[in-house]
């Protein structure tokens, strides 16, 4: 179902002025445009935040940039960043390559906490099926506790089109067993929908903190309205706060 430019601004307008629900752009939605360009495009739509990635923090430094710089873009632009994608290797990873992955887990947490970002997204692993979920759950809490030192908070991603931790359910088992106040997961419909996960759970939320929500294409009516009943019935659910919705996938 696809309506005019005007009703998805509309829309997306809305989203904007809820309480508590401040609506920030992945900027994998513009890829192709330089760091700079793209806080000065969320800024020129409309965001009240930006969701940075840190291949282009790390990028930018190597350019020759500074954090510092993006950090007085952002102030100057009027934007927060609630998160950075992403940490990665950190779940699987064994003797060498398990220090290998938490150190660039630390490098890129401080990244984060340079631009501001209270939280950084923990990617699950792409190509190992059959996840140990108790075992996730342990390397999980190790990075929240990585994470106090910084000063950012790693969150749990489920990803659909992966060979193991692809469902809502998965998700919120790793952040439970973890046992940490500090743990929440990130909830984008796409992977529900392709994970195969649906609103039966819900009921798994509660008592888990979501740290951030996803919709993709704001031409969609259907889109953004099911994302935000589905983000506003996991929020009565997990009681969760500090959240924010990013949106990617589309234009306004």
């Amino acid at each position: 179902m696809t309506v005019n430019a005007s009703l998805a601004r509309q829309l997306l307008e809305d989203l904007m002025k809820t309480p508590g629900w401040p609506v920030c752009l992945n900027t994998s939605t513009i890829r192709p445009a330089p760091l700079l360009d793209k806080i000065q495009i969320a800024a020129a739509a409309g965001y009240s935040g930006i969701e940075l990635w840190s291949d282009d923090l790390t990028r930018f430094e190597k350019d020759g940039g500074s954090l510092s710089e993006i950090r007085q873009r952002l102030n100057d632009s009027g934007l927060k960043v609630p998160s950075v994608i992403a940490l990665f290797d950190w779940m699987q990873s064994e003797g060498p390559h398990k220090d290998a992955a938490f150190g660039e887990a630390r490098r890129r947490m401080e990244q984060a906490a340079a631009v501001g970002a209270p939280t950084i997204v923990a990617s699950p692993v792409p190509d190992a099926p059959n996840v140990d979920l108790g075992r996730a759950a342990s390397r999980y809490a190790e990075l929240l506790e990585l994470g106090r030192q910084v000063g950012v908070t790693p969150s749990m991603e489920f990803l659909g089109f992966f060979h193991n931790v692809f469902m809502l359910e998965q998700a919120a088992a790793i952040a439970r067993q973890t046992g940490d106040a500090h743990a929440s997961i990130v909830l984008d419909p796409f992977h529900l929908y392709r994970g195969g996960s649906g609103f039966g759970g819900i009921k798994f939320l509660k008592g888990i903190k979501i740290s951030i929500g996803f919709t993709r294409g704001m031409a969609s009516c259907r889109s953004v309205k099911c994302c935000a009943i589905w983000l506003r019935s996991a929020t009565r659910a997990s009681f969760r706060s500090n959240s924010s919705m990013r949106a990617t996938g589309g234009t306004i």
